[in-house]
């Protein structure tokens, strides 16, 4: 009778919280945000759609990497990208509605280059399945867009309710990181981020739950741990570190040193599985890999480390200049950077959302369990590792010589969020009022910030 109590005492759940308010504001953002105006996605959109085709892996035409796409789906794209990096363009209201009047003609075909197909196809499973739905119901360009925006959202939201759900601390700021108008924004888009970043959400709330726990994990869970981790580094390369937060499992919960060390094992090879197959096959098409995504330049990946082989202590002091001059625009980013990452919310909300995640992270706390200092030092160590291993990846491929890290945006930051603000988890902050309170303080926060977001976003695009 006390369990059933304690567990009514604490409604609403806060993934129930999540999902409500995810689930409305994803919907109002899937159609406030223009169609092709979040970053990459005509080009995500584009790979979605060969892989709806079962054009896997990539055409290869002369010099050119692809495959073939409707020329209405071309041409509404093309059509529509006047406002990207527009400051202040507006969306033609008359424009959007001739677009949504014109059919796919699937069949009317035209070879497309399209070099970022060099990327995993997993990711885009959801949004294939939006796909299918929309020409199913024989919808045009856009109506299919917005069916795959459909189908990632909710995707999204199935694993983020269920990553809150299996969290057994620090859900409201799993919910606050995951409601987070980036987060919100990226998982309405077609794009790489909704998967990476739910994905990595999921992990983290397995692990900590497994790391908690006072029974022993079965294999079935410990072979769920695997196979996220595996599809999370098809998701994205950066984050291949995140599921080495199984790190923070004590060996009493696995049950033996040989059982624990083989679930590190499979780990080990769940992070360069990736290179073993997919990678080896794009590099069968005569693909260099740095020239898919920055071919305006020249770089080279190696000349980059040549340029500090010698001087470790340069690299660290270059990439902590990039932290002190790119800081302020990576936090914005994280928090709140929308369109071609060329939209910011205004400095004022990103101040105030920064403070909130803060104060949270402090107050969210648990009374009958918390993390030891071990724990919290093995969690600090994966979020900043892997925020190193983006900035590296990012410096690889800059031009040589430059000042600054090339691409590297702060929405690559935010399944690093959660794993970072763990180290403030705190039981000896609990109090019972914040306790009661944080059931609807945390939630009408989130919504009153997503509500600012929608409106900000409707008088950006749309508004005269």
């Amino acid at each position: 009778m006390a369990r059933r109590t304690a567990a009514t005492s604490d409604a609403p759940r806060p993934e129930l919280a999540f999902l409500v308010i995810g689930l409305v504001f994803g919907l109002m953002l899937i159609f406030v945000n223009p169609p092709f105006q979040s970053n990459d996605e005509d080009r995500h959109f584009y790979n979605s759609y060969f892989v709806s085709t079962g054009q896997i892996p990539p055409r290869q035409q002369g010099n050119m990497i692809g495959g073939l796409l409707p020329v209405s789906v071309l041409d509404t794209s093309a059509s529509l990208q006047g406002i990207a990096f527009a400051s202040g363009a507006k969306v033609s209201e008359a424009r959007i509605r001739e677009a949504r009047r014109v059919p796919l003609a699937p069949t009317q075909q035209r070879f497309y280059d399209n070099p970022n197909y060099s990327l995993n196809p997993v990711p885009y499973l959801p949004f294939v399945a939006g796909i299918w739905m929309g020409r199913a119901l024989d919808a045009g360009p856009i109506g299919i867009l917005r069916f795959a925006r459909l189908m990632g959202l909710l995707t999204f939201l199935a694993l983020v309710f269920t990553a809150i759900r299996v969290m057994p601390v620090h859900k409201y700021v799993l919910m606050a990181v995951a409601l987070t108008p980036t987060t919100l924004f990226q998982a309405t888009s077609v794009t790489y981020d909704a998967a990476s970043n739910a994905l990595g959400f999921l992990i983290l709330a397995l692990c900590v739950s497994f790391a908690l726990r006072d029974a022993p994990l079965s294999n079935r869970e410990l072979g769920a741990l695997v196979l996220l981790a595996v599809l999370h580094r098809f998701a994205k390369n950066g984050y291949f570190l995140i599921p080495f937060l199984y790190l923070l499992i004590p060996l009493r919960n696995v049950g033996s040193r040989l059982k624990w060390a083989g679930v590190l094992l499979c780990l080990v090879v769940a992070a360069v599985l990736p290179n073993l197959t997919w990678d080896p096959l794009i590099a069968s098409l005569h693909l260099q890999g740095g020239q898919i995504f920055q071919n305006d330049f020249h770089f080279s990946p190696s000349e980059q480390l040549a340029l500090y082989k010698d001087r470790p202590l340069e690299l660290a002091r270059y990439l902590f200049d990039n932290l002190r001059l790119q800081g302020k625009a990576w936090i914005t980013g994280a928090l709140g950077r929308f369109g071609y990452s060329y939209v910011p919310l205004k400095d004022p909300a990103i101040l105030l959302h920064l403070i909130a995640l803060l104060a949270i992270s402090v107050l969210d706390a648990d009374a009958r369990r918390s993390l030891s200092v071990f724990q919290k030092v093995v969690a600090f160590a994966v979020a900043a590792g892997t925020g190193v291993g983006i900035m590296l990846g990012f410096f690889l491929t800059s031009p040589l010589g430059a000042h600054v890290i090339f691409g590297l945006q702060g929405r690559y930051f935010v399944p690093v969020l959660p794993v970072l603000l763990l180290v403030n988890h705190n039981r000896s902050l609990l109090t019972p009022e914040w306790q009661r309170a944080r059931r609807f303080v945390v939630p009408i926060y989130a919504a009153l910030m997503l509500g600012y977001t929608v409106n900000f976003l409707s008088t950006y695009f749309w508004r005269p």
